[in-house]
Order: structure tokens, then sequence, then C-alpha cells
């Protein structure tokens, strides 16, 4: 038996080919997990808009679409999850976005963006983790693992609503694993530096573009600020927020832990 055997996963952002997502959807099964990968709505002409059904795939799992933003939508996904396997065990909180194409200063940055960013990254955190957390309470187990980022840990200059939000979700976890603990609902964070997804290589390639120069200087810069000299792997994510969601962490709540190759050290 492994160490997640019969447990319900519910894994957000887990439609990226190279993502985080992606790669703590295939860990969490491979330890034994039933994985629910979640992504956002059909594209109109009900074709998948991103590749999450690949994913549940790969993970033997299921694919259900909805947008984290709504709460309507996010309590029939948890009622869908309920109503399909009778449990749900963890909850990884991995969607996110940093609108890196309008990078502003705060006096400059467009209300939408900020919405727009806060709504993304911490409001359908909230939502995903009030109404998963019920039934965790109700059988009094449960693990939920908020993903964050370095910059929930220090305010980097023109990324408001992106600072804003991680540092928001690190507070939630904080808070809710005081309301959870009682009921034996464990809930940890972890904050990544550089990882290797699809999204970092585009926020590299319009650093590239705006500072005159290409993406492997950029990368290559990035890397040097770690003291491994190296970007990290979604996989390396991965165990993390698996250890978190497994019983090996079953004494640890409400802690955030930077998986960050030494880019920060705190």
């Amino acid at each position: 038996m492994t160490a997640l055997s019969g447990q319900v996963a519910i894994v957000t952002g887990a439609s990226r080919q190279r993502g985080i997502g992606r790669a703590t959807a295939l860990k969490l099964a491979s330890q034994g997990a039933v994985v629910v990968a979640v992504g956002r709505r059909r594209a109109a002409d009900g074709s998948p808009r991103h590749g999450v059904e690949a994913v549940a795939e790969e993970a033997g799992g299921k694919a259900l679409y909805c947008d984290i933003t709504e709460p309507d939508e996010v309590e029939r996904l948890v009622d869908d999850v309920l109503a399909a396997f009778g449990r749900i065990d963890i909850l990884v909180n991995n969607a996110g976005s940093s609108d890196t194409a309008d990078l502003k200063p705060i006096t400059e940055l467009d209300d939408a963006v900020w919405s727009r960013g806060m709504a993304t990254n911490v409001e359908g955190a909230y939502l995903l983790t009030k109404f998963a957390m019920r039934p965790m309470i109700a059988r009094k187990s449960g693990a939920i693992v908020n993903v964050a980022s370095l910059a929930g840990r220090q305010g980097m200059a023109n990324y408001g609503a992106y600072c804003a939000a991680k540092f928001a979700l690190i507070g939630l976890t904080q808070q809710t694993a005081q309301e959870g603990g009682r009921y034996n609902v464990r809930v940890n964070c972890v904050c990544p530096g550089a990882t290797d997804t699809d999204m970092l290589q585009g926020t590299l390639a319009q650093s590239a573009e705006r500072r005159g120069t290409d993406i492997a200087a950029v990368r290559d810069g990035v890397a040097k600020n770690t003291a491994l000299r190296r970007i990290g792997a979604p996989e390396e994510l991965a165990a993390a927020i698996a250890f978190f969601a497994g019983p090996e962490a079953s004494f640890i709540t409400g802690q955030t832990l930077n998986v960050c190759g030494g880019q920060r050290m705190d």
C-alpha cells in the first residue's frame, strides 16, 4: 500500500504541460491518490481549452472544469467530487497567474489587473478552501497545500497585485491552519522560486524583450541568483507538496516552505 492509497486529491491549475499542477497530479497519483485535475472552462466550441484532460488521463484520475473565482462553480465542483468519490482528503491550491505583460508601479496599475490578480491568486484558494474544508472537518481529516511564491515573502517592484495576493495566501494558510487544527485538518504552503514551467518561460521572454536581450541570458541571470545556481523543476515542487499532503507531515501545519534553491533563506 502506498502513502496516499484511497485518498482523493483536488489539484487546481493542472492544465499546463510543463507546470507545477501537472507534476503534482502525477506525484500524488504515484503515491496512490485518486486525482481530480481542475482547469478553467472549455472553449466555446466545446473542446478543451487547456490540457487538463490529458493531465487527468496521465494521472489516472478525473478532469473537471471550473472558474475558481466563481463561488457557485466552486461549490458545484466540490459537490461533484463528493458525488463521484464520497470524500476529499487533499486540496492543492495551485492555480495562479502573474500578469507579467502589464508590469507597472502601483500608481499606474490598471484596476482590472489588480482585481484579476487578486481573484486568481487568492480568492480562488479562499473559495476552494471554504467549500472543500467542510467535508474534511466532518471527517476530521484532511490536508490543504497552498502554492504561493517568493513574491509572498518580499515585495517586488511592479508586481503589486501578485505580491499582495501571495502575501495574503500565506496569511490564509496560517489562519485556516488555526481553524482546522482541532479537526485534524492541516494547512501548509510552499513558495516556489524560479521553476522551469510554461509560465516562467513566458516571463523570461517578456523580460528579455524589455531588456533587449535574449531569453538564455535572462535565464542564466535568474539561475545565478540561487545558491544552487540553477532553476528548479516542477517535480521538485511537487515533491514538497506531496510531503505536506502525506502522512509524514502529520504534525506539521501552518507552515510555509521556500522551495527555491536558496534564492531566499528565511
